[in-house]
């Protein structure tokens, strides 16, 4: 819609945060477009930019990632993309790769914002450990 004419409007000028539920929307609507702009009796402020949303519920879990290539030292994982159907129709924004410390101890995670890489390799590694490796999609 026109700037001047929103589909919705906050009355209270100290929300932050602003909640648009999917029930609002038809299921048939692809994508929710959000821009916001402040308004007062002087006008319409800029816009900002557009977020591109998409109600769906959260992806499945992708399965194990499975070892490329290893050496003394370093691992490669790698994975399947998700389908449509996996992500829900969810929009597709990366992956998160979980790894341990090759001790069974805590995991650390790194954030793939590449939505079309599918491996990971990690260095540093000490010979003779299991290390421990988990995808999530984002």
């Amino acid at each position: 819609p026109a700037t001047n004419a929103p589909s919705q409007t906050v009355a209270d000028v100290n929300t932050m945060q602003y909640t648009i539920t999917c029930a609002t929307y038809s299921a048939g609507q692809a994508m929710l477009w959000v821009k916001v702009a402040g308004y007062s009796l002087a006008g319409t402020g800029t816009l900002s930019g557009t977020l591109a949303s998409r109600c769906s519920a959260a992806p499945d879990t992708p399965a194990t990632p499975t070892v490329v290539s290893s050496s003394a030292t370093q691992i490669t994982v790698g994975w399947t993309a998700p389908t449509t159907t996996e992500l829900h129709n969810a929009l597709h924004q990366g992956y998160k790769v979980s790894f341990d410390d090759g001790a069974g101890g805590p995991f650390t995670t790194v954030t793939l914002t590449d939505n079309l890489q599918v491996q990971y390799t990690k260095t540093g590694l000490s010979a003779g450990q299991t290390y421990r490796f988990r995808v999530q999609y984002l």
